[in-house]
């Protein structure tokens, strides 16, 4: 990233139709005279943050505005001071929450262009001079290529033009994804515009994009494990059967998100979009109804134009809702009426709008627990599913296929796969050593993938210069000692959500084993008050720490 050029286009690449629109500013626009790189609207910020000296002109296509908000603002903010320009394009216009960050921040992009119409492409022609509508025209054929299977690129010379464009479009998006490979989307970018031929023969460069995509698009769910493989032919039926929503259950850094993603990409509904959403984002109902459906001109004061929903963003494609545990009764009564009549109304709004979208939804807390809490009337208790309640009509509809994800604990031997697909991609390229594997198979992971991936980037952090000395049986040892009162907590949580073994069979037969268990079990129930606990099991304080000590020490508590 040279930055000479003075001009940056930042791309999403989710769409085909990022990319083109992209191609047409390179070209059209800038006349060649721009740098350009995919992002995820999670790493805006911090790239803007890279490139704050580098550019004096960035223009921002098709990246949402949903994460890291705050620190997007400020850098914006720093930016303007820079004197850099910065212009974002999209079809959807700014979200409201982030509006009310930015008016607090003082902060602004210095251009918004926004156009209320499906094409992407048609916005950034419409607001950027240069771009005439023959490179439109000549454009529009590959973003309307179409989505095909990996499987179908194993002969590219079978494949159309367009369709040899739509799948290097979905590699360069492949390789931004799972190899943080920002460079790939310029290159496809610029070679769309500069008319470059891709058959019969595809640069090597983007020869080896397509192998990637063709050979590891479909392993996305990694690891060999039974757990995996019975995880793999569950989801294929969610995905064959799209008339059923589907309810994801796991506990925190399982995977939810990226099981969702299989379930869509491959549906039939591949081709739609795919619309992420995180219940917890909005903090009250009103802001949270106004996310999911929208609202109209007028419905609030602020509302100053009709704002669609993420339903309409998720027409024809999937919605997936994580954390839909954190959504109140009001909205849990909307979800049941578009579940049942593919309707909803806008905020404030009294039509109907009608839409196809299929619901995936996911949540770490015990559902089922908050359903049977419906008739109580005690209040919530936060980050608790105590109190919290959940409507008996909505759970039943969106469990028309539930999935239950088994915790990383359960199946450490995908540890190793997970780890060199993770490394393997942080590092460049570098494989992880036998000597580093075996460490990170010694640790349970109370946290997840998303621990095992944290863990991964301390690695990286500290022996970036040289990632083959990375010592992890010294980093989880550091890592244990700093959090180990978190990691005693999850272990203890865990533990006491499965009930210290509820089948007979997971009961142990030494006696010894027996208390300890025990003695965990009902130190956690009387709030870890030894002497309330000792009293309630029937025996003295003493004996009751002899066996507590020993569940300390097996991570029980």
């Amino acid at each position: 990233m040279k930055g000479s050029k003075g001009n940056l286009i930042l791309t999403g690449w989710y769409y085909p139709e990022y990319l083109a629109a992209a191609a047409a500013a390179y070209g059209g626009h800038y006349k060649g005279n721009a740098d350009v790189l995919g992002v995820s609207k999670s790493d805006l910020a911090a790239m803007l943050d890279v490139v704050a000296g580098k550019y004096q002109n960035v223009d921002i296509l098709g990246v949402g505005l949903t994460e890291n908000l705050d620190h997007l603002a400020k850098v914006l903010k720093e930016l303007a001071a820079k004197g850099v320009r910065t212009r974002w394009f999209s079809r959807n216009a700014i979200p409201s929450e982030f509006h009310e960050i930015l008016q607090r921040e003082g902060a602004a992009f210095s251009e918004v262009h926004v156009k209320d119409r499906e094409n992407l492409l048609d916005v950034v022609a419409d607001c950027l001079d240069g771009i005439d509508g023959k490179a439109c025209t000549r454009l529009c054929p590959l973003v309307d290529a179409g989505v095909y299977e990996p499987r179908e690129y194993a002969d590219l010379g079978k494949l159309s033009l367009p369709e040899i464009w739509a799948g290097l479009f979905l590699a360069a998006g492949f390789a931004h994804r799972d190899h943080r490979d920002e460079q790939a989307c310029g290159e496809v970018v610029k070679a769309l515009w500069e008319g470059i031929s891709v058959q019969p023969v595809l640069p090597p460069r983007f020869h080896q994009l397509m192998e990637d995509y063709r050979t590891e698009a479909c392993n996305e769910l990694i690891g060999k494990s039974k757990s995996l493989v019975a995880l793999r032919a569950r989801l294929a039926l969610a995905a064959r059967y799209e008339g059923a929503n589907v309810l994801i259950l796991g506990e925190t850094g399982s995977g939810k998100q990226v099981v969702a993603e299989y379930i869509h990409s491959h549906s039939n509904r591949r081709n739609g979009p795919f619309v992420h959403y995180n219940c917890a984002y909005c903090g009250n109902a009103d802001m949270l109804m106004d996310r999911l459906f929208g609202h109209v001109k007028g419905a609030f004061t602020g509302a100053v134009d009709e704002q669609k929903g993420l339903f309409d963003a998720a027409n024809g494609g999937t919605l997936f809702l994580d954390e839909i545990g954190e959504a109140n009764e009001m909205v849990q009564s909307m979800l049941l009426t578009v579940i049942e009549t593919k309707k909803f109304t806008r905020v404030g709004g009294t039509k109907d709008v009608q839409v196809d979208v299929r619901l995936v939804c996911a949540t770490n807390r015990d559902l089922q627990q908050m359903v049977l809490n419906f008739g109580d009337e005690e209040r919530p208790q936060e980050g608790s599913t105590k109190g919290r309640r959940f409507r008996l009509d909505l759970y039943e509809r969106l469990c028309d296929f539930p999935v239950r994800l088994d915790p990383l604990r359960d199946h450490l031997e995908d540890v190793r796969p997970l780890a060199r697909h993770y490394w393997y991609q942080m590092t460049g390229g570098v494989q992880p050593t036998p000597r580093q594997i075996k460490d990170l198979m010694e640790f349970d992971y109370p946290g997840n993938v998303r621990e095992l991936r944290s863990i991964l980037k301390l690695g990286m952090t500290l022996y970036g210069d040289d990632p083959r000395k990375a010592d992890f049986k010294a980093i989880l040892a550091d890592y244990r000692a700093f959090n180990d009162k978190l990691l005693t907590g999850l272990r203890a949580r865990h533990a006491a959500e499965k009930g210290f073994g509820a089948k007979s069979e997971e009961w142990p037969e030494n006696r010894d084993e027996l208390l300890t268990r025990h003695a965990a079990k009902v130190f956690l129930k009387y709030g870890r008050k030894l002497s309330a606990a000792a009293k309630a099991a029937d025996v003295a304080e003493n004996t009751f720490r002899k066996f507590l000590e020993k569940a300390q020490k097996e991570g029980l508590v």
